[in-house]
C-alpha cells in the first residue's frame, strides 16, 4: 500500500525524525506519506494479524494515516516505528471492540427477539445470563419480573406460570412481551450511559 509523496528524491534519503519534524513544521503531505510509506508493509501485518481479513486491515491501514495527518500536528513522537506500531494496534483493538460491541447489541436487542409473540421458547435463556440484565429484570415491575423469571430461568411453560399466578395465560404473555419491551429500553439506556 504505497501513499503518493513527493517524487523529489531528498525525502527518501531523510531519517524518520526528519521528515517528522517537517511535517510538524510545514504539514506537507509528502513528508508523511514518505514516512508512512517506510512502515506501511508493517502497518498492514499488523492489522492483518489482529483483524484477520484482508479488505478489514487495508481499510485500517487507510484510517490509520489519515488520522495521523492530525495526530502529528500535535504529538511529538521521539521513534516513529514503536509509535506507530502502538496506534495501529490500538486502532484494531477498537475496530475489534466495536465489532463485539455491535455483535452484543444485534444478539441482546434483535427485534425478532424482543417483540416477536412467536417467540415462546427457552433457547435464547443465555441471553439473560449476564450481571447487567439480571439486575435490570429485578427492576421490572413485579409481574413482568415474575414471568420472565419464570418463563426464562425456570423454563416453564406460558400454562404453567398461569396457574402458578392465577392469571390467564394471556396476561403471562402480555407481562412478558413487555417485560422484553421493557428490559430493551432499560439496556438500550445503561449502554448509552457507558459510552459503549
Amino acid at each position: 500500500m504505497i501513499f503518493k509523496g513527493s517524487k523529489n528524491i531528498k525525502y527518501a534519503e531523510m531519517s524518520d525524525s526528519e521528515l517528522l519534524d517537517n511535517y510538524c513544521r510545514n504539514h506537507n503531505q509528502s513528508n508523511l506519506a514518505e514516512l508512512f510509506n517506510r512502515y506501511s508493509h508493517l502497518i498492514y501485518l499488523v492489522c492483518l494479524k489482529y483483524l484477520s481479513d484482508n479488505d478489514a486491515a487495508s481499510d485500517a491501514v487507510m484510517d490509520i494515516y489519515e488520522s495521523l495527518v492530525e495526530m502529528l500536528k500535535y504529538k511529538k513522537v521521539e521513534n516513529f516505528k514503536s509509535w506507530i506500531y502502538t496506534v495501529s494496534k490500538n486502532k484494531c483493538l477498537m475496530i475489534i471492540r466495536q465489532k463485539n460491541i455491535f455483535y452484543k447489541q444485534k444478539k441482546l436487542f434483535d427485534i425478532e427477539f424482543m417483540e416477536s409473540d412467536s417467540f415462546l421458547n427457552h433457547e435464547d435463556v443465555s441471553i439473560f445470563s449476564n450481571e447487567l440484565l439480571r439486575s435490570k429484570v429485578n427492576e421490572l415491575k413485579e409481574e413482568q419480573r415474575v414471568c420472565i423469571e419464570q418463563f426464562y430461568f425456570n423454563k416453564m411453560s406460558y400454562k404453567k406460570i398461569a396457574l402458578e399466578q392465577s392469571i390467564p395465560e394471556k396476561k403471562v404473555k402480555s407481562y412478558i412481551q413487555n417485560g422484553k419491551r421493557n428490559l430493551k429500553i432499560a439496556l438500550l439506556s445503561e449502554l448509552k450511559k457507558s459510552d459503549i
